[in-house]
């Protein structure tokens, strides 16, 4: 019964390492839900270890995807061009696969732009 334990507590160690290995997202900017006032020029996403973008896309509310040119570099922050953004909700779709071990992994950042409104000058 010992061995069983050990084997098992063995594998279940070697499973929760592997796991940890992948490229996951830990932070991006804007955040997961975020509404910005500021139209972004582009979407910073930080992995928990070095990865490259495979694909990259993005759709505006119910428009077609829009596939995006995926960056060369590689690492942690991996730095994303978009084109020019109107207001609305926004999907960005990205796969990256880990430098370490080239494991894929992908998600959805969904954030909003909603631009604020610029005052019409008033006439004296």
């Amino acid at each position: 019964m010992k061995k069983l334990s050990l084997v098992t507590c063995t594998l279940l160690t070697l499973v929760a390492i592997a796991a940890q290995a992948h490229a996951r997202l830990k932070a991006s900017n804007p955040k997961e839900g975020e509404t910005v006032m500021e139209v972004p020029t582009s979407i910073s996403l930080t992995f928990s270890e070095s990865a490259r973008v495979t694909a990259v896309s993005i759709q505006k509310d119910q428009e077609a995807k829009q596939t995006l040119t995926a960056p060369t570099t590689t690492g942690e922050q991996i730095s994303i061009a978009v084109p020019k953004l109107s207001a609305g909700s926004y999907t960005l779709t990205w796969r990256v696969a880990s430098t370490d071990d080239n494991h894929i992994m992908s998600g959805e950042l969904h954030f909003k732009v909603m631009p604020m409104k610029m005052d019409k000058p008033t006439k004296e």
